[in-house]
């Protein structure tokens, strides 16, 4: 019996590997969705008379809050303030380079929160957890946030649970399981 040479039996291993690949299921899925990292916060503003306001995108932002280590946070230092967009306007801008009409109707086309009255506010990974370099790697802080309103003489605050700021990878489920948090202004 004759001997195989190194490269006959690196050549081997090499066709061995794509054998095994071939007969794998063809639908594995991927590590991560294309949202992977991305959060969003959807809000409700009703008037006294439980009416939509509709002219509230200037008014309306989210703050962070009880940070000590706000500086040191690595892409996103500083306490974070974000203004809301109107909801259609903040899922269309979460990819910008891409069809935002294809993918609000792929993942949010049974969506109720994207009419007037609904407010949104997209978060990227570093702005949903403070993340502090150690060790040659990451320690993750989940950020705390409110949300502030404030038009004429109205002024409002209302705290942001950590269970309303939802992950959209699509793994979760279609971004209709989003609960908008509900404020009033009286």
């Amino acid at each position: 019996m004759r001997k195989l040479t190194i490269n006959q039996t690196s050549l081997l291993k090499k066709c061995f590997f794509l054998i095994c690949l071939s007969i794998l299921p063809l639908n594995i899925a991927a590590q991560h969705c294309p949202f992977d990292g991305t959060r969003m916060i959807v809000v409700h503003l009703t008037d006294a008379k439980n009416n939509p306001i509709t002219d509230a995108v200037q008014s309306l932002v989210l703050r962070e809050i009880d940070n000590p280590n706000a500086d040191s946070c690595t892409y996103a230092k500083s306490l974070l303030e974000k203004p809301f967009l109107l909801s259609n306007d903040a899922f269309s801008n979460i990819y910008k380079g891409q069809n935002s009409y294809d993918l609000i109707q792929e993942f949010c086309g049974d969506c109720a929160f994207l009419t007037d009255g609904f407010y949104a506010v997209g978060l990227n990974q570093a702005e949903a957890s403070c993340m502090i370099k150690k060790d040659g790697d990451f320690e993750y802080s989940k950020r705390k946030f409110e949300i502030g309103f404030e038009k004429n003489d109205v002024k409002q605050t209302v705290k942001v649970s950590e269970d309303k700021i939802y992950s959209l990878c699509t793994s979760g489920g279609k971004w209709s399981r989003i609960v908008p948090i509900e404020i009033k202004i009286e």
